[in-house]
């Protein structure tokens, strides 16, 4: 997360907070979301998502997160556990590949 983030250990613990400032503005809304879903939750419900991050020198990334609740005997969420894998140059290889299929598609027209 540190590397995908673009923060140094040494210098930071991230919070939540940091976590959201570099969150697209777009897509900040739903992140914001579905953090107070799972921080609330009482099931133990695994989740997907898909959302850009924005890097202090303006460098957009892709990422796609899969995480698991831990809860407590109350059935509260202590802890979440996942992982994120920064998806950039899959996501840019399709966004391209879908390009260049709209260009042969309009040549044949």
């Amino acid at each position: 997360m540190f590397r995908i983030f673009d923060y140094v250990p040494e210098k930071m613990k991230p919070t939540m907070s940091h976590f959201l400032e570099r969150v697209h503005p777009e897509d900040r809304p739903a992140v914001e979301q579905r953090a107070k879903i799972e921080s609330t939750h009482k099931e133990n419900l695994d989740f997907e998502s898909a959302y850009r991050i924005v890097l202090e020198d303006g460098t957009i990334k892709h990422l796609h997160s899969i995480a698991h609740p831990r809860l407590n005997e109350a059935g509260d969420v202590i802890e979440v556990v996942g992982t994120t894998m920064d998806v950039t140059e899959r996501k840019l290889a399709d966004e391209e590949r879908e390009r260049l299929r709209q260009v042969q598609a309009d040549l044949h027209t």
